[in-house]
């Protein structure tokens, strides 16, 4: 029978719609396979690492409401899309605050420099600055037990050896306000560090409704010492502060968004998270720069594989962690999809030993019953967990996720921080010296590892 090129035509139609069909309904590989070739793809790759000498030596630090920051957000864009993510900005009101020209001089008893950070959001100095003896507290009950008599119209210095981040930092957090209470004129704050090189600590603080607003800076944990030592000797110590800092106001920055769409469950979301913004000193390269080039690697593996994952991953670049965190508000309240979890890379690239494992109560459940659900999500992903063993990234434990994805996780996702070890993060954490030099790339390709096989584990497996 003569075939007709109409006829020819259709049939080579249906043979190639029914290979079609059959290559989508064959079974997707097994998370072992896909997890082998995403942890080969991330240990013999240079691109994360290239990616961050990019943005750490062209366009440097970060902060809330400066250009850098929405330059770093266009180039975020850019690379998401050309590595075959579908991306997308979205818009976030932030508030902007301004470090200004700062110093701080001890008069007596010798004069000299002294190395500070003004705290971020803290108010500046009247012009002229701010002259006052130092008084040394240990921590909040001996503040409270100095009271007014031993605090008003003084310089409140709180020298608080650090014992973890979580514990140490409320003294930045609160400080100010808890000496203004007492009439203190101005709060400093030792470093939040274990250790220092002369490297002062910037960080932000929170202002209470019920107390004035005073300024705050961070020193350093040697000049925190030696100030203690005078004092405890009974020798007056005598500071001069001034800060430019400036509240200017309300403004707008974005979240940088891309997508790899589930084959099956595309309405159903898994988050690689971080920061985008940095504080306005060093560049930004280990908070959270390279949490940031983590995420966008782990992106760019999954959507190399053949078969995308039955749910959506998608790569959330947050902004404005560091001194508001309005793009984790904006994200989970914008949020239409149903977001089973979200992982977040923010504690620094030493090695990363596994996760630390989120699960929020529920309205209504008690302890109890959360504590199971926590349970059940890890024995769910201890077969991935697993997976990432060869690299001694297969811990899971109970904890904290991140600030970024906190909002998402308390509306119901299960959440998962990256925990590295951070025995060289805090010493440089919120200082100028969290440059790219620090990274050591080979832990930089673990974290993506450990990423990908994660977040891709979550966007396949079922889970409780």
């Amino acid at each position: 029978m003569r075939k007709t090129a109409g006829t020819v035509g259709l049939m080579a139609l249906l043979i190639g719609g029914s290979a079609f069909a059959r290559r989508r309904a064959a079974p997707p590989p097994s998370l072992e396979a896909v997890a082998a070739q995403l942890i080969g793809g991330a240990l013999t790759s240079d691109e994360a690492y290239d990616e961050l000498v990019e943005m750490c030596d062209t366009i440097g630090h970060r902060l809330t409401g400066s250009p850098a920051l929405e330059q770093a957000i266009d180039w975020a864009l850019a690379q998401m899309a050309a590595d075959g993510l579908q991306v997308r900005a979205q818009p976030v009101p932030v508030n902007v605050w301004v470090r200004g020209e700062e110093s701080l001089t001890m008069t007596a008893p010798a004069t000299r420099d002294l190395g500070m950070l003004g705290l971020g959001w803290s108010v500046g100095t009247p012009e002229g600055g701010i002259d006052g003896d130092v008084v040394v507290v240990d921590d909040f009950d001996h503040l409270a037990a100095l009271g007014e008599a031993g605090v008003k119209d003084r310089i409140v210095l709180y020298d608080v050896p650090f014992t973890t981040y979580g514990q140490t930092v409320g003294y930045r957090v609160k400080g100010a306000s808890e000496a203004a209470k007492l009439g203190a004129k101005a709060a400093l704050v030792r470093s939040i560090s274990p250790e220092g090189l002369y490297t002062p600590h910037t960080g932000t603080l929170y202002y209470a409704e019920d107390a004035p607003q005073i300024p705050s800076a961070a020193i350093t944990v040697e000049d925190a010492a030696w100030i203690r030592r005078l004092s405890a000797r009974g020798v007056p110590v005598q500071l001069h502060l001034e800060m430019g800092a400036e509240d200017r106001g309300e403004g707008t920055s974005r979240n940088a968004i891309g997508e790899i769409r589930g084959r099956e469950k595309p309405e159903e979301v898994v988050v690689l998270g971080c920061h985008i913004d940095s504080w306005d000193v060093g560049q930004g390269a280990q908070d959270d720069g390279g949490g940031c080039v983590a995420a966008m690697e782990a992106g760019r593996l999954i959507a190399s594989l053949p078969t995308p994952p039955r749910r959506t991953i998608r790569v959330v670049l947050f902004t404005n962690e560091e001194n508001g965190l309005a793009g984790g508000r904006t994200y989970a309240e914008q949020a239409t999809e149903r977001h089973v979890a979200a992982i977040e890379s923010d504690t620094g690239l030493g090695h990363p030993d596994g996760f630390r494992v989120d699960v929020r109560p529920r309205e209504g459940e008690d302890e109890a019953a959360t504590e199971a659900r926590r349970a059940a999500v890890i024995a769910a992903l201890q077969p991935a967990s697993a997976l990432l063993r060869t690299l001694e990234a297969d811990t899971l434990r109970p904890g904290y996720s991140g600030a970024d994805i906190g909002p998402t996780v308390a509306n119901g996702a299960i959440g998962l921080g990256v925990n590295h070890d951070t025995t060289t993060y805090w010493p440089i954490h919120h200082t100028p010296a969290d440059t790219i030099d620090k990274v050591d790339p080979d832990k930089l390709r673990t974290t993506v590892a450990a990423m990908a096989v994660m977040g891709y584990a979550l966007a396949e497996i079922e889970l409780p």
